[in-house]
C-alpha cells in the first residue's frame, strides 16, 4: 500500500485528490485524499520488462500532475498537485 500527502505549491494538503497507479496491474489502484490531503492507495505492482517504475498520477478538476515512483519507497511520499 502506498501511503503519503499530496500538497499544493504552499505544501497545504488538498483534499478530494484522485490519486490513481497508471502502471499497477490493479484496477482498483485509486484512492481520494481525506480533507488533509492524506491517501492510502492499495496497489499491486509487477516490473513489465523494462518498466521498474510507478506513474502515479493525482488530479482534482483541471489540475493533474504524473509522478515517478520507486515501488520500494512508496509510503511517506508528499505529491504535490499542480
Amino acid at each position: 500500500m502506498a501511503t503519503g500527502k499530496v500538497v499544493d505549491a504552499a505544501g497545504k494538503g488538498v483534499p478530494d485528490v484522485r490519486v490513481q497507479c497508471k502502471t499497477c496491474q490493479t484496477s482498483a489502484a485509486l484512492a481520494l485524499t481525506d480533507e488533509d490531503g492524506n491517501f492510502k492507495l492499495p496497489y499491486h505492482f509487477e516490473p513489465q520488462g523494462d518498466i521498474n517504475q510507478m506513474i502515479i498520477v493525482v488530479s482534482k478538476g483541471k489540475q493533474s500532475s504524473k509522478h515517478i515512483i520507486q515501488p520500494s519507497s512508496t509510503v511517506g511520499l508528499k505529491l504535490e498537485l499542480k
